[in-house]
Parts: C-alpha cells; structure tokens; sequence
C-alpha cells in the first residue's frame, strides 16, 4: 500500500480495512478534553507528526523512535463509541518487506495509580504508560496483541490458571535465568504473537520473556547489549511489526 500525506487519508485508509482489535470505528475528528502537550502539536501532515512522536519515543525507547522517524505515518483522532469518541494516536509502520504495513493505536498517556499493580511494575513500563500509551494496540488487523494498560494488568498464573509448584514443574526455563519465579508475580505487560513479556512485582527490573515456549531472563542480548525490560518491550514490538531485530 502507497504513502498517504494527510491525516485523513492515514484514517480512511485504515478504516478501508479490518480493525478486529479495536471495539469501535476510527476517525479523524480531533478529541476534545485535556491531552498531552505532544498530543496537542500532532497536525494534518502524517510524517510531521511521526517526528513529533519519535522525539517523544526517543527518550526511553530509541529503537522504536528510530522507525518511527524513518518512514512512519503518525495521526491524531479517536475512535467513535455509541456515546464519546476515545482519543488515540494512530501509527502506520513500514518495515521493509511487510506487504499490508501494520497499523497501531496509542491511548491517552496515564501514570499508574499509586499503590495499585501498575506502579509496582518495571519503571520502564511505566514510564510508557505514563509518558507515551496506557495501552498500546499492535497491529490493529488482529486481537489480543499489545502494551497492556496499567489497569488491565494481569498476572500469569491467572491468565492460565496455575499455581507455583506446577507452574516450576510443567514450564521450560532458560539456562541462566538467576531464580525460577511465582506466577502470580509475573504481570504480562506485553502480549504478542511471537512472545509475551512480564515485569515481576518482587523483581521489577528482571526482563522476564516467554517466547517458544520457554521462560527466559536474559543478562545480555546476541550483540552484547544489556538487556532491561525497556529493551525487552521494543525488540518484541518491533518483532511484531515485521522488523528484523537482534535476538535477546
């Protein structure tokens, strides 16, 4: 699919097609309420706004930012409910050999509540939710993946309904994980179709993975950089949307 160069046409575009992940119809109408002050400066020019948005990115999250200025497609708008449109930013990213370039939908930055799940998590995650997204839609063709919200966190032993002691003996674990954790501990921040990512509330900055069926906490990724959950986030987002990455 060719470049667009307005706002409008990103969103009729996407609307063109199946969005299963997104419970409501997209639009480019502006949202009305308070909004981050990047929000706010996001126009009519689609590759403007993506420098905008990589500016912001580039902070905590450099490799994501790097795509995002590069080629990306960046739009504000919302997507329409029977009763209030909720403001998003809509991404359309463009890795090389992607034939259908994925689009995604960020929700209104929120910081999480003190005391609740969402603030005992990886600092890095939440300053994603805080600063960028609560919430991240990935690739909006399909269900289920995403940066989850704050408040939607939800732990692994609840998801698959397993306890401590079967959850250590029925899993695969990494050769140098440093312990095996609880899965009532392990909150899954990113969900994906190749790998799932968990900040453990006893261990926030452990960059816990799950990806072909093994657990794994990696120290260093295959090019020797340290590996933090905020690396973890970007490498499996940017495998979900069609980048070739170096492996964890």
């Amino acid at each position: 699919m060719g470049d667009v160069s307005t706002s409008s046409e990103l969103f009729d575009l996407i609307n063109s097609q199946p969005t299963n992940a997104l419970p409501g119809r997209l639009t480019d109408v502006r949202p009305a309420g308070d909004m981050p002050e990047w929000w706010g400066r996001l126009g009519e020019n689609v590759r403007t706004n993506a420098a905008i948005a990589a500016d912001i990115w580039s902070v905590s999250f450099p490799e994501v930012a790097e795509k995002i200025r590069s080629a990306a497609e960046v739009a504000l708008g919302g997507i329409e409910l029977e009763s209030s449109i909720v403001p998003i930013v809509l991404y359309r990213f463009k890795p090389e050999y992607d034939i259908a370039p994925p689009a995604c939908v960020g929700y209104l930055p929120k910081k999480p509540v003190s005391g609740s799940i969402g603030s005992k998590v990886a600092a890095e995650y939440q300053t994603f939710c805080t600063e960028l997204h609560n919430g991240f839609a990935v690739e909006i063709r399909t269900t289920g993946h995403q940066v989850t919200k704050a408040e939607n966190l939800i732990s692994w032993a609840a998801e698959i309904g397993v306890d401590a002691e079967d959850f250590h003996e029925d899993s695969s674990f990494g050769f140098t994980i440093p312990y095996i954790p609880d899965p009532s501990n392990l909150m899954m921040t990113f969900t994906g179709e190749h790998g799932i990512m968990f900040s453990d509330v006893e261990s926030p900055e452990s960059p816990w993975c799950f990806q072909g069926d093994v657990f794994f906490c990696p120290e260093k990724d295959s090019q020797g950089q340290s590996v933090t959950p905020g690396l973890v986030l970007q490498r499996l987002l940017l495998e979900e949307l069609g980048y070739s990455i170096p492996l964890l």
